[in-house]
């Protein structure tokens, strides 16, 4: 199981390496770099990433980064993980719900 995991977000990886200076960018507080949220949502679920755009305006990606962050505090990074995988919806408190399609993955 885990290494089907692995095999099915590793695509989702490859261009994902760091350079001098992008420590820089990691966001601390919620454990994440911002540009690869923003990034991964604009490319697997580009409708859903215009409509928190549209709602939230320059927020959106602090918006979708605390959600997250709150999702994986509240339920712990495995759980948030197979809901991903499994293409359940991951409701956030912005309206708009963040799924990735089975054969995205």
């Amino acid at each position: 199981m885990r290494r089907d995991v692995q095999q099915r977000l590793l695509p989702y990886c490859i261009g994902w390496i760091y350079e001098d200076g992008a420590a820089a960018l990691y966001d601390r507080g919620r454990a994440l770099f911002p540009d690869d949220l923003r990034g991964l949502l604009m490319e697997t679920q580009p409708k859903v990433w215009e409509a928190l755009e549209k709602a939230r305006g320059a927020a959106a990606l602090d918006v979708m980064g605390d959600q997250l962050r709150k999702q994986l505090d509240d339920r712990g990074t495995l759980h948030v993980i197979r809901q991903v995988t499994g293409a359940k919806p991951l409701q956030v408190q912005t309206g708009v719900q963040i799924m990735v399609a089975e054969e995205a993955l």
